[in-house]
């Protein structure tokens, strides 16, 4: 017998869009951070120093600490480790937890009209079109006229969790549902009422489990009668609808990772992976049906939003406990939150943190777990919407500023043997890396969105056990060097700003087996062995020699600066075709190839190009190779490389360049070597920007910027019209040359120097004078203009400014004339040069002003210039001579 049942109570629901910005840390910090999951509780780590110590030697800017106390938290920032405070109150007495119990509650609202703007994400409830169609102002569905009686809501197929996620692990919680649907009748004009109307059925509310064959009641189907509406609220207005409290006890309970393996189509049993809220119409020809949204929650989640006389406030005490954003980066919620109702309890957490300090924000990291239909997994055909990411649509939901993804492409989710209740595939490693890449990363990061992301790598292995303590991750294994450095490198190439390892430490914990406690190894991290558990494992050893000055160097630097842009994802280099030749075809990179006398059947590796957001003369592009590839050797070809002659290409790894001469195309080819699982960030841009070696002549205009040091070769000449501004060395080899037009700028930064072994003509006029400035004097580099030995020197209507020399003479027979040098610690410096009287020629300063030098105007030592016309003012000594 169906009966109507439904509970009346009253909330409001306050969600806050925003825009999103970068979290302080990220914006803050030069370099890629390194955050690390320790699986240790904060007073296992901070007592011990040798712990504290490996975790700085690894390079560990700050980490997730486990039920953090005053004393702990003194002792990690005394320690320069910053943390993300995560309260469970399992250890230390710790008893406010309120951040993480309060994301791990349930609130979500199902718009009937589908995902509206897409602000909180793609994830929708649908309607059928052959029932229903969108209102006029789009905001609910409406039955159509002469609709017939069948589903007009269904969806969304999503998990929702049976139990709690937090709570120790022998204890579980169950949860307490309420759905809301609010719906509403209109009566059609001038129809006519039939006898008995009111007592008519106009729709039935169901909440269902599927198993994608068939359906499952998880509450008894509410059934609404036109008096139903009437007597509430009358016709035409919105009215809602309660559904008792529930739970989903009467479900089959999956544990996390039997969740993260397909279910079976067929079956007569029923998860809560693919729950349904349905509104079934009754096709009444004299009346419509509007729905308007469907509304799930539990008290926790009600409390969050609307208690503001204890929940809210006690949330912000705990927050404010730990506040002060120099050593906290954040607070923890729920650990990888696997349903949609976790999504907005983040959302409004995360506007208490910004409460008490507008710098914090809630975090958490995401992972491949149990999405129901919003999930990558292939095996799921039909109901699934691949399209849709999972953690972006967290992301949106949540409204946080960026989030942290758990992916690993090593044995899992296919795996490398045959073995029940998993998948299984001879290729089993190149579809993980497809499903890391293909489920997340090439979904949640394209350029129009530009999220800033933290990525997790699998530093070691993970066991877990049953009651006969067999280990039930059996194809979680231990990442060779090459397999974390191909993992690493995967997340930076689609642009992840911030590193996340896991698990740190090795752990040990006790099982119950066969009814005794056994020590068993828990996690196997970077930190600790068997042997040893204050030692660093060998990928330990791996990330503190190669990962670590890398995330912290050039290479880190310049990936927290530029942004993502494209992929070209599994490029096959195995078989060198004619198309191969132009397999990139992006901007100035053309193709990748292997050798011609390569000989291999395996060599795939991974491309994906960046934009700095600023400086757009530089074209940033990765290769990784991948980590099963038999090959390393490998071709660039480059192309569209007018306007200059001369090129560099720059590695952001090892900080070698390489500099090559473009051929009449406009297109170049450069070798290079990639050990497998290794990636190189290339920046390629014409010499006079990037520096290196500058091998054919070239002469340039306008405004430009040296970033690297450069090398005018022998017999080539640089023509310096405009401005050019240095931010390293600019060296004339002997047999160079740099001519300087009259008006041009060459602007010194950074204690840069210009150092001439060539020849430098500088000659401007008096109404266009040529400017050198080296902005402050460097006291560490000693910065200005070196003449040396052999040098053939012309200095005409200049001016020096701001060196620790304005120029530096070193056996070298300069002519200077007309200039003016000034705000020096030496105006000029002679050593060892000297004018030759019989032979009239040698070193020569005519008719300059040299003045507000802080040490000499000219300073001698064993030397003999021939002065002439100068004036020589205000300086501290005038001329010195030793």
């Amino acid at each position: 017998m169906k009966t109507t049942v439904y509970f009346i109570f009253v909330f409001f629901l306050m969600i806050t869009l925003r825009t999103y910005t970068q979290v302080h840390y990220l914006d803050s910090y030069n370099g890629i951070p390194v955050i690390a999951h320790t699986n240790l509780s904060a007073d296992a780590i901070a007592y011990n120093q040798q712990l504290i110590q490996k975790m700085n030697e690894l390079g560990i800017y700050g980490f997730y600490a486990v039920d953090l106390t005053n004393t702990t938290y003194n002792i990690f920032i005394n320690n320069n480790l910053k943390v993300f405070p995560l309260q469970i109150g399992w250890y230390s007495g710790v008893n406010r937890f309120e951040v993480v119990k309060y994301t791990d509650a349930v609130y979500t609202i199902w718009q009937a009209e589908g995902k509206g703007d897409s602000s909180l994400g793609d994830a929708q409830i649908d309607f059928n079109p052959q029932i229903g169609e969108l209102s006029q102002d789009g905001k609910s569905v409406i039955t159509i006229g002469g609709a017939p009686a069948g589903t007009l809501i269904y969806g969304p197929y999503y998990y929702q969790y049976i139990y709690y996620k937090m709570g120790k692990p022998e204890l579980q919680y169950k949860i307490d549902y309420t759905a809301k649907y609010e719906l509403k009748i209109d009566r059609y004009i001038p129809e006519e009422l039939p006898v008995g109307y009111e007592d008519m059925e106009v729709c039935t509310l169901r909440v269902t489990a599927s198993n994608l064959a068939s359906e499952f009641d998880v509450i008894e189907p509410i059934v609404l009668k036109v008096s139903d509406f009437l007597t509430r609220t009358g016709w035409g207005v919105w009215t809602d609808f309660y559904t008792p409290v529930y739970n989903l006890m009467n479900l089959k309970y999956l544990t996390e990772n039997e969740i993260k393996i397909p279910s079976p189509i067929e079956s007569t049993e029923y998860t809560s992976e693919f729950m349904q809220y349905k509104v079934e119409w009754n096709g009444l020809s004299f009346l419509r049906l509007s729905v308007d949204s469907i509304f799930i929650s539990d008290d926790k989640g009600r409390d969050l939003f609307t208690d503001t006389t204890f929940t809210r406030p006690s949330i912000r005490t705990t927050i404010s406990q730990f506040s002060d954003e120099e050593h906290v980066l954040g607070w923890h919620g729920l650990g990888e939150p696997f349903s949609i109702d976790n999504y907005l309890p983040f959302r409004e957490m995360n506007n208490l943190v910004k409460e008490v300090n507008p710098q914090l924000r809630v975090f958490t990291s995401f992972t491949s777990g149990p999405y129901g239909r919003y999930t990558w997994h292939g095996f799921y055909k039909g109901v699934n919407s691949p399209d849709i990411c999972p953690s972006y649509e967290f992301y949106k939901r949540a409204g946080l500023d960026y989030i942290s993804i758990n992916l690993y492409n090593y044995d899992y989710p296919f795996v490398p043997t045959p073995s029940p209740n998993y998948v299984y595939d001879p290729d089993y490693y190149k579809l993980n890396v497809a499903y890391v890449t293909d489920s997340t990363l090439a979904k949640f990061n394209v350029p129009e969105r530009d999220i800033p992301f933290s990525y997790s790598t699998q530093s070691g292995r993970f066991y877990d056990y049953d009651k006969d303590c067999d280990n039930t991750w059996p194809f979680s294994i231990n990442p060779t060097t090459s397999q974390m450095n191909y993992h690493i490198n995967l997340g930076l190439l689609f642009g992840a700003r911030e590193l996340t390892v896991d698990p740190l430490f090795t752990r040990y914990n006790i099982y119950v087996c066969d009814g005794q406690e056994v020590s068993k190894i828990y996690r196997e991290g970077l930190i600790g062995d068997i042997q040893n558990m204050t030692t660093l494992s060998y990928l330990g050893e791996f990330f503190k020699d190669v990962v670590k000055p890398r995330l912290s160097g050039l290479f880190g630097k310049t990936l927290k600066q530029v942004v993502q842009d494209t992929q070209f994802v599994n490029l096959n280099l195995a078989n060198i075709l004619p198309e191969s030749y132009n397999n990139i075809n992006h901007n100035k990179l053309k193709y990748v190839i292997a050798p011609e006398n390569l000989i291999t059947t395996i060599y795939n590796i991974d491309v994906g190009y960046f934009n700095h957001p600023i400086n757009s003369n530089i074209d940033y592009f990765m290769i990784v190779n991948r980590y099963y590839s038999e090959g390393e050797d490998l071709k660039l070809g480059l192309q569209n490389l007018s306007g200059f002659n001369n090129w560099t290409l720059l590695n952001h790894i090892d900080t070698t360049s390489v500099s090559f001469i473009k051929d009449g195309n406009d297109c170049a080819e450069i070798t290079d070597v990639i050990p497998q699982g290794d990636g190189i960030l290339y920046g390629l841009a014409p010499t006079i920007l990037l520096g290196g070696e500058l091998n054919a002549n070239e002469s340039i205009s306008g405004t430009n910027k040296l970033t690297g040091e450069l090398k005018i070769k022998s017999g080539k000449t640089l023509t310096v019209n405009g401005t050019y501004n240095c931010e390293k060395n600019l060296i004339v080899e002997s047999g160079g040359n740099l001519v300087i037009s009259p008006g041009a700028t060459l602007n010194f930064h950074n204690g840069a120097k210009l150092i001439v072994h060539g020849s430098i003509t500088a000659i401007g006029t008096s109404n266009s004078m040529i400017d050198f400035n080296f902005q402050s004097v460097a006291e560490n580099s000693q910065n200005g203009i070196y003449l040396n030995a052999g040098s053939l020197d012309t200095l005409v209507y200049c001016v020096i400014q701001n060196g620790y020399f304005g120029i530096k003479v070193s056996s070298s027979e300069p002519f200077i004339n007309y200039c003016e040098i000034k705000n020096c610690t030496d105006g000029i410096y002679f050593y060892d040069s000297h004018y030759q009287p019989d032979m009239d020629e040698g070193t020569r300063v005519y008719n300059s002003n040299i003045h507000s030098n802080y040490s000499t105007g000219i300073n001698l030592l064993e030397s003999s210039p021939l002065l002439m016309g100068n004036s020589i003012t205000g300086n501290y000594v005038g001329i010195k001579c030793l």
